[in-house]
Parts: structure tokens; C-alpha cells; sequence
């Protein structure tokens, strides 16, 4: 598509291109003007041909992206008056120019650049609409399902553990919370890192304070965004040295995981580990 825009402003802005080449002397200047006037004729009939390809993709094409492109084209290079200002700028015999502001006129440019813009607002509004559909009934599924994938992380976790010869990890509710927590938070503002702006759940110590953990020798968070399953997920987190490590933490001895649905249906992802300690 750009190289077919950069070929039409080349051709509208070649003002002294020397068609004919070198002339006899013995050529009538009529000829030369008659000639002249035939080939530039042609090329203004060319760029009303391509104009009309443009329009006929943004009328027929249901890809916003394509219709984008062909918009800009039609509002950069294909304009009405860059077309009839190469007409006249061009062509001697005024006719020929008359027929061709003719031709260019008919096409109404503005109107189909004007009827193209609103089916792109369309197409994406319904993008949008169906998107928020499928991540409503995403997170209906989630809610439905959310113990199960939780539980099956866990159960990842513990069997990731055992293969390394480490104790598995007990379920504990208060890192449940604390994981439910930070699941929300970054699935409602839409971001995936281990800080927030969110009061109180600025990182994990200040999470661990709000669900009631005040003691601990060590902890950890392993964060995910996209994976569509616990097992993927998994695969995910032992694929990762930083995560991996979390998991296989010989000192760890409790564990939460939650995950939650974002605005689009991504889903969020997080396991809290813990070594408690009395003080």
C-alpha cells in the first residue's frame, strides 16, 4: 500500500517529466502539444482508475486497517483537487480537463472518505462489543471455576516440588486473600508488576500487612498474564528462572493462588509464597 502511494505522489508531482524525450525540429509544436495532451490525459484517467479501486476497497473490505490505509491514501495523495490541479497543470486542450473534472467529481471523494471513517468506527465499535461479551462470560466461567483452577496450581506446584525431593507446600487462606487481591488490582487497572499505585497494595510486604501476615522469614510472588490454563501457566512460570526458583524454594511452606479476568477476558495470574515465622 505505500509503495503504491509513494508511486501516485511521484506521478502527481513530476512536473517536468520529458515524455516525448528528444524531438526533431521538424515536428510541429501541435503535434508535440497533441501528443503531450494524450499521455497526461491518460495518466489523469489512470488516477481516477486507482481512485475508484480505493474507494471500492473501502466499500467492500470488512479489515478497519485496510480501509485505514486506503483513507489516508485517498486523503494524501488521491485527492479531488491534486487529481484536477494535475489535469490542468498538465493538459493544453481544455475539454480534455473539463471531462476530467468531470470524472472526478462523480467519484464524490470526500463523501466516500466521510462513509469509510464511519464503517471503521463501526467495525471497531462491534470488535469492541464482542470482546466485552466474551470476557463477561469469561469471567462468569472464571467465577464458576475459580476454586478448581486455584486448587490445580496448587496441586502443580506441590507435584513440581516432590520431582525436586521438597516438601509441598500447605494451601493457606490468608495468602489466598492476599493472591486474590493483587489479582484484582492488576486486573482492574490493567497492568502486570510487582508494585502498585493502589494504596495499600504497593508490593507484597504492605499486601501481606492487609490480609494479617505480620511475621515471615521469607516470601515470594510469581505474577502471569495471558495463559489461558493451569497447566500453561505452569509450563509459563518453570519455563522462567525467576519463578521457577520461587517454586522450588526449599524454605517456602505455605502457598495462595488467585487469578482474575481482565477488561478484554486476559486473565491475571498470581502465586504468594510464605515462611512464617512467630516474630
Amino acid at each position: 500500500m505505500k509503495k503504491v502511494i509513494i508511486f501516485i505522489l511521484v506521478i502527481m508531482l513530476s512536473i517536468n517529466i520529458n515524455v516525448l524525450g528528444a524531438t526533431k525540429t521538424t515536428i510541429k509544436k501541435s503535434k508535440v502539444t497533441n501528443n503531450n495532451d494524450i499521455f497526461y490525459y491518460k495518466v489523469s484517467l489512470n488516477l481516477i482508475e486507482q481512485t475508484k479501486q480505493f474507494i471500492n476497497v473501502c466499500e467492500e473490505s470488512d479489515d478497519e486497517l485496510e480501509i485505514e490505509d486506503c483513507i489516508t491514501t485517498l486523503e494524501n495523495a488521491l485527492t479531488a483537487s491534486n487529481i484536477i490541479n494535475y489535469a490542468k497543470l498538465k493538459i493544453k486542450d481544455k475539454a480534455k480537463v473539463k471531462d476530467i473534472e468531470k470524472r472526478v467529481k462523480a467519484l464524490n471523494i470526500e463523501k466516500c472518505i466521510q462513509k469509510a471513517k464511519q464503517k471503521v468506527n463501526t467495525i471497531i465499535a462491534e470488535k469492541e462489543r464482542k470482546a466485552f461479551l466474551e470476557a463477561e462470560q469469561r469471567k462468569e466461567e472464571i467465577k464458576k471455576n475459580r476454586e478448581f483452577y486455584q486448587d490445580e496450581v496448587i496441586r502443580l506446584v506441590n507435584e513440581e516440588r516432590v520431582k525436586n525431593g521438597l516438601k509441598p507446600l500447605v494451601k493457606d487462606a490468608r495468602l489466598m486473600q492476599s493472591a486474590k487481591l493483587k489479582a484484582e488490582d492488576m486486573a482492574v487497572n490493567n497492568y502486570i508488576s510487582h508494585t502498585s499505585t493502589t494504596p495499600g497494595l504497593e508490593n507484597l510486604l504492605n499486601i501481606y500487612k492487609v490480609v494479617g501476615i505480620k511475621y515471615f522469614s521469607a516470601a515470594g510472588e510469581n505474577l502471569a498474564l495471558g495463559f489461558t490454563n493451569a497447566e500453561a501457566v505452569m509450563q509459563g512460570w518453570m519455563s522462567s528462572e525467576g519463578h521457577r526458583k520461587n517454586i522450588l524454594t526449599p524454605e517456602y511452606t505455605k502457598i495462595g493462588v488467585s487469578l482474575d479476568v481482565g477488561k478484554k477476558g486476559e486473565l491475571y495470574w498470581v502465586q504468594h509464597f510464605l515462611t512464617e515465622s512467630n516474630e
